[in-house]
């Protein structure tokens, strides 16, 4: 199999590749990525599983020293973290056995196999409703069962335990059971009474997805939201409330694409040149 990939386009490619090379038989792919893209760092780890790595149709092994040490410096430390051979840094990865992420949308998925791939034993992913429920995207799930991901569905925290040093030890969870739908359309969990369990864990990832900063309204005197929270804006120019201020992305539409933020973007720097250039 030949792929023409660049950039970040590169890694995604890889990425899913190796799942898929990993579950089967002795498999042979090539890849041809741009000559700046840094690949030294990945070739030892994927050769072994029949992944030739090629710049420019050049095999890797044969390209010079000058070529492959282009700015790597980054690439190289961050495949240590992919290897387990983490070194130290001012913003250390704790490295847990017994891992358990609360979520189930994109970010959690990528959060269990996350730990996973830094050398966890065992990764839970903890979940109030069925797989059926789930926010994240059917490859997302398929994916993470694939790496190893154990599923705890129909389970909510209760309690997180700790010891005299404050390390987390475990959490208490309860089972829950489905009722009637609720404002999003999906059925309501119930907690099943006397149905407690604990999970020994020695890290916890909350991944349930993102609000607005509670700190703007204080820190912005005249600025207006809506009952979310997010900033209420011009939908043409991103104007706010406030004269002279702009705001786009998330912190107008909640969650959303970086291509909607992108475009907002624009339209905004559209209106303050208009604000500054005195034409509004």
């Amino acid at each position: 199999m030949f792929r023409q990939v660049s950039g970040q386009v590169a890694v995604m490619a890889i990425n899913a590749l190796l799942t898929k090379v990993i579950f089967d038989a002795n498999p042979t792919h090539e890849f041809y990525v741009e000559e700046s893209f840094p690949l030294d760092w990945m070739y030892p780890y994927l050769t072994p599983f029949g992944i030739i790595m090629k710049i420019n149709r050049q095999p890797l092994s044969s390209l010079t020293e000058d070529i492959l040490d282009r700015d790597h410096q980054f690439w190289r430390q961050f495949s240590k973290r992919l290897t387990g051979d983490i070194v130290d840094y001012d913003t250390p990865i704790k490295k847990s056995k017994k891992v358990a992420v609360v979520g189930a949308g994109n970010v959690a998925m990528d959060s269990v196999r996350t730990a996973i791939r830094l050398g966890a034993d065992e990764v839970y992913l903890v979940y109030r409703r069925s797989e059926q429920e789930m926010p994240a995207r059917i490859e997302e799930i398929e994916r993470a069962k694939e790496e190893g991901a154990i599923f705890k569905l129909l389970t909510n925290p209760v309690r997180i335990i700790g010891n005299d040093k404050g390390w987390v030890t475990s959490m208490e969870c309860i089972r829950m059971e489905l009722g009637e739908p609720d404002d999003s359309g999906r059925r309501r969990p119930v907690p099943v009474k006397g149905s407690e369990f604990i999970i020994e864990v020695d890290s916890i990832i909350m991944a349930l997805g993102t609000n607005a900063n509670p700190l703007l309204p204080q820190a912005t005197p005249g600025l207006t939201l809506n009952k979310w929270g997010y900033i209420t804006t011009d939908e043409e120019t991103c104007a706010t409330s406030i004269k002279g201020v702009y705001a786009g992305g998330d912190i107008v539409t909640g969650s959303a694409t970086v291509i909607l933020a992108m475009g907002a973007g624009r339209k905004a720097a559209r209106a303050i040149d208009k604000y500054l250039s005195g034409n509004t």
